[in-house]
């Protein structure tokens, strides 16, 4: 089975999230939680948990563990990571 992978804001940046779990929290909010990919390997780098808008979810999905790919980076973003 394949997770969900979105691109959601963090840190004046974007990160991408494989979801582990999702749950209704409240009436307009998803509690989302499951890990940081990296964008150099898409591998696993750290957990991560947030609170998002249900509205905004459609546009935040890039894919699923299946089909995304990391995006193309810069060598100096790469040694970064």
């Amino acid at each position: 089975m394949s997770e969900v992978v979105l691109q959601v804001p963090y840190r004046g940046e974007h990160a991408y999230v494989r979801v582990d779990h999702a749950a209704l929290y409240g009436t307009t909010s998803v509690e989302i939680a499951g890990w940081q990919l990296s964008r150099v390997t898409g591998m696993p780098i750290s957990a991560w948990w947030g609170l998002i808008d249900i509205l905004d979810l459609p546009q935040m999905a890039v894919g699923t563990t299946d089909t995304w790919t990391p995006p193309p980076v810069d060598p100096k973003q790469a040694a970064a990571q």
